[in-house]
């Protein structure tokens, strides 16, 4: 039996924000653009694949395959290990919250501190 690629999307919600937070702790503070860049990469990243996983399930709803699928980490069973569950209702939070995310993310732009012109008499 063969797993299909979009199995493993579903750990992609929370591997992509680790990954990004970890090398944006790595970035010294005063390079704020190049942080502000792999914030948007990975918003963008994390809204994508939460609409992949959403069409999935909407597919699966459907009667085309499984309605919830399990993800096993590390391949341990349920006791021992943790399991990330993908259905309709999982799908649907996390694609409006990668929304919410990406709306937040546009809206925000600010120039960096100390960057503004001010006159100050």
């Amino acid at each position: 039996m063969t797993i299909p690629w979009t199995d493993h999307l579903i750990v992609a919600p929370v591997i992509l924000p680790l990954v990004a937070s970890a090398v944006m702790l790595l970035i010294n503070e005063r390079r704020i653009r190049v942080k502000r860049a792999i914030a948007a990469v990975t918003v963008t990243a994390l809204l994508v694949v939460s609409l992949v996983l959403l069409q999935g399930a909407a597919a699966a709803e459907a009667g085309s395959g499984m309605a919830v699928r399990p993800y096993l980490l590390g391949n341990w069973p349920a006791p021992f290990g943790i399991v990330l569950v993908l259905d309709r209702l999982s799908a649907l939070m996390l694609a409006l919250t990668a929304q919410v995310w990406m709306a937040r993310r546009t809206s925000s732009f600010q120039p960096p501190v100390g960057s503004c012109s001010s006159s100050s008499k």
